[in-house]
């Protein structure tokens, strides 16, 4: 038995790569590598109790080369008895299209496809011939560019895509020991000359980085960056475990906002619970914007913009994430029937005279109430008891107007209803949205918190009028 049969073997048992029955979609270029892999994959297939379809994907960027590479592949399959699958893009004319690169897009339409063939062949598995070498140019590939703990460990073993496992029985082998084993039993493979050139990023860290780093600095170099990257994998498995569970207690969407409970984590875990979060409803994010959003939940307040029309937004001791600004919008001015009910675009204003006043008591939390309404959690009542002689006709449901000002019952004069909706801890973003009920040009109720000074019920009082108000989910 070979070495690097050995070396896969290992790999596939430690790592639990294969299980009998599996159906598993062989990405073959023709070059080394992949050859290498599908070679020892059809050497073990009986003794896995496996089935292989080779599959290759021509990238027609090199002419007929491209086309020999695939039918190359093609009769190997064939040699094997395996069945053989192909597709094929102008990768350089959609890379075009695409304002990205000609290796990002080639790589984004090979997974495409490769995934796409998985489901329509039945396979839960896709195995590719990353090698270690392949594994420590990324490393210094994602380094230089900048990349976090995630970016660093650019490949593992086993991962999930859209559904399907990815494989990489290959990640512990050296490129050089590939050529080894394929010239040591004479087994042919496809040279792409345009690995050579030095145009493509990967290339130039391939035959003028790394090299050089290996004759002035370290000879092991390879074996060094690879073993860095999956003893950082070690780490990041464990930090995505804590992660995962701090989203679950720290993390709830409602309606069309996400909320975070980031204060209290530990940085890399609070990193981890926001990015996750941004993830799952689709905003954008960075290094940079997650920073600064761990750093407005730390201050309470203030906001970023995350870009696509989301942000991100601190109310109090949580971070909400919300999409097209998340802002609650003014309504048109609705004059109130009284007795009786209006419905003023899904706020339900109901009045009706009473003999008694009943005052509930306990801690007022209007700024939770409002912001609930607000999640769309649910639909939220509103209670108040006024005296009716001190009102004048009509009333009026309105949202706030510039330089509005309120007495709240208890205060000496009045107060800018900005400020009592800063003191109330108000987010700026839904203030716009909440219910006032006016009476000429003052405010007898900022609804759901204390009824005006001059409108309370009074022991003189000869008419109570009780107002409930609604307001349906999502409108405010």
């Amino acid at each position: 038995m070979s070495d690097l049969k050995d070396r896969v073997l290992r790999m596939v048992e430690e790592n639990g790569l294969l299980a009998g029955g599996d159906v598993v979609v062989v990405s073959v270029s023709g070059g080394a590598d992949s050859v290498a892999l599908l070679t020892v994959l059809a050497d073990i297939k009986d003794e896995y109790d496996i089935e292989l379809v080779v599959a290759h994907f021509n990238h027609r960027l090199r002419g007929a080369a491209s086309d020999g590479d695939e039918a190359f592949v093609s009769s190997m399959a064939s040699a094997r008895g395996l069945l053989f699958r192909s597709a094929g893009a102008d990768v350089g004319k959609e890379a075009g299209l695409r304002g990205a690169s000609v290796e990002e897009t080639a790589r984004e339409m090979r997974y495409g496809f490769l995934v796409g063939l998985a489901r329509e062949v039945g396979a839960g598995k896709v195995a590719l011939g990353h090698t270690a070498d392949d594994l420590a140019e990324t490393f210094l590939m994602r380094l230089l560019r900048g990349s976090g703990l995630g970016g660093l460990v650019p490949m593992e073993p086993m991962m999930e895509r859209e559904g399907v496992t990815v494989v990489r029985p290959l990640l512990d082998v050296p490129h050089a020991q590939v050529i080894r084993y394929l010239k040591g039993r004479g087994i042919p493979y496809r040279l792409d000359r345009s690995n050579f050139s030095s145009s493509y990023f990967r290339n130039k860290i391939r035959h003028e980085l790394v090299p050089l780093l290996e004759s002035a600095y370290n000879p092991s170099i390879r074996d060094v960056l690879s073993g860095t990257s999956r003893g950082l994998s070690v780490i990041k498995s464990y930090i995505d475990g804590e992660v995962a569970g701090a989203c679950d207690r720290c993390v709830e969407a409602k309606g069309d906002a996400v909320y975070l409970r980031l204060n209290g984590l530990h940085p890399a875990i609070a990193s981890g619970v926001a990015r996750s979060a941004l993830r799952s409803c689709g905003a954008p994010y960075s290094h940079e914007k997650i920073a600064r959003i761990l750093s407005i939940a730390l201050e309470g307040r203030g906001s970023v913009d995350l870009g696509r029309s989301f942000s991100a937004v601190a109310e109090g001791d949580r971070v909400v994430i919300v999409r097209d600004g998340g802002r609650a919008r003014g309504r048109q001015p609705v004059d109130v029937a009284v007795p009786g009910a209006t419905d003023a675009d899904g706020i339900v204003v109901e009045t009706s005279f009473v003999k008694m006043a009943r005052v509930k008591r306990g801690a007022v939390n209007p700024a939770g109430r409002w912001m609930r309404a607000c999640a769309g959690e649910r639909a939220s009542s509103f209670e108040a008891y006024m005296d009716y002689g001190s009102l004048k006709a009509p009333l009026v449901l309105r949202t706030r107007l510039p330089g509005d000002r309120f007495q709240p019952t208890g205060m000496r004069g009045t107060k800018k209803l900005k400020e009592i909706f800063i003191d109330e801890k108000v987010p700026e973003r839904i203030r716009d949205g909440i219910p006032l009920l006016a009476c000429g040009d003052e405010l007898a109720w900022v609804v759901g918190y204390r009824v005006g000074e001059r409108f309370k019920v009074r022991p003189s009082t000869a008419r109570i009028l009780r107002i409930k108000v609604t307001v349906e989910e999502q409108k405010i």
